[in-house]
């Protein structure tokens, strides 16, 4: 995975999910995005980590059904 010298790692990419790593599979947020920061704050990219991993895997689906 793709980090910035802080040693974060870098999400939001041109062609990335929100909150998506360098590798596909791979999502962050919270402390582990930017510095320590609030708990509110850490809980939102939870959700929005949430949102970016279905959105993935409902494009996966339905790549897969137009395949058959």
């Amino acid at each position: 995975m793709k980090r910035a010298r802080s040693g974060k790692v870098v999400i939001g990419a041109r062609g990335r999910l929100s909150h998506q790593a360098s590798h596909p599979e791979f999502f962050a947020g919270g402390d582990n995005v930017r510095d320590a920061n609030l708990f509110v704050r850490a809980v939102y990219d939870g959700s929005e980590v949430g949102r970016s991993i279905a959105s993935m895997l409902v494009s996966t689906a339905v790549k897969a059904v137009a395949e058959v």
